[in-house]
C-alpha cells in the first residue's frame, strides 16, 4: 500500500461523520495531548486538562460504541479528581523504584486488571448473547481498557509503572482505533506511545540522578 493509498483508507471513514463528530475528535485528541505532556513534567494540571478530554472521548466512545474505551473515559474522570487530590494535597510523593518485589501492589495491579477486563467483557456478552459471538476486536477494546485502568492507578500514585502500561495499552489502541475507523484518535494514541516512552526515560533519570 503505498502512502496516498494509507491516507485515502485513514481518512475515509470521515465521509460518514458529521462535522460536529470530526471537530470534537480533533479537540479531544489535542487536549489529550497536552495533558500527557502535563503529566511527564508532572505538573498537576494533568488531571484538569485531562478530564476535558475524557469528557468529550466518554461521548464520542458512547457515539461510536467502544464500550470499553467508554468506560475506560469515565473511570480517568473519577481517577483524574482521585489523582487531583492526592497531588493537590501532597500526600504521594513521587516514588521512581519500580516496586515489582511489593506483592500487595501486584495483587492490586491484577485485581484491578481483572475487574476491568471482565466489566467491559460483561458488556460486550450482554450485547452480543454468547462470549464466542463477540469479535475480536472488542476483546482488543476490554484488554486495553484494563491496561489504562492499571495504568491510571499507578499514575495516580505516582509510580514510575504506570508508563509500563501506558505504552502496552497505547500500542493496542492504535490498533483498535485505526481498525475502527478513527484515523485521528489513532494518531493521538501513536503520539501518546511516544510521549509514553520518553515520560519513562525522564522519569527514570529522575531516579538514576
Amino acid at each position: 500500500m503505498d502512502f496516498s493509498a494509507l491516507i485515502d483508507y485513514l481518512l475515509k471513514p470521515y465521509e460518514q461523520y458529521t462535522t460536529l463528530q470530526i471537530v470534537l475528535e480533533i479537540v479531544a485528541a489535542s487536549i489529550g495531548i497536552v495533558s500527557v505532556l502535563f503529566s511527564i513534567r508532572k505538573s498537576i494540571w494533568v488531571y484538569p486538562i485531562g478530564i476535558v478530554s475524557t469528557g468529550l472521548y466518554s461521548y464520542l466512545n458512547y457515539d461510536w460504541k467502544l464500550y470499553g474505551e467508554l468506560l475506560i473515559n469515565v473511570y480517568y474522570t473519577i481517577m483524574s479528581l482521585y489523582g487531583w487530590g492526592l497531588w493537590f494535597i501532597g500526600k504521594e510523593d513521587f516514588s521512581y523504584a519500580i516496586k515489582i518485589s511489593n506483592s500487595i501492589g501486584i495483587l492490586t495491579w491484577i485485581g484491578l486488571f481483572t475487574l476491568g477486563f471482565s466489566a467491559v467483557l460483561s458488556i460486550y456478552f450482554y450485547i452480543y448473547g454468547t462470549f464466542t459471538a463477540i469479535p475480536t476486536i472488542n476483546y482488543i477494546d476490554s484488554l486495553t481498557a484494563s491496561l489504562f485502568i492499571v495504568a491510571m492507578y499507578l499514575m495516580a500514585h505516582k509510580r514510575i509503572e504506570n508508563w509500563i502500561f501506558w505504552i502496552i495499552g497505547n500500542t493496542l489502541a492504535i490498533y483498535l482505533f485505526i481498525y475502527k475507523g478513527y484515523a485521528i484518535t489513532a494518531f493521538q494514541f501513536f503520539v501518546f506511545l511516544i510521549l509514553a516512552g520518553r515520560g519513562w526515560f525522564e522519569w527514570r533519570k529522575n531516579k538514576l540522578s
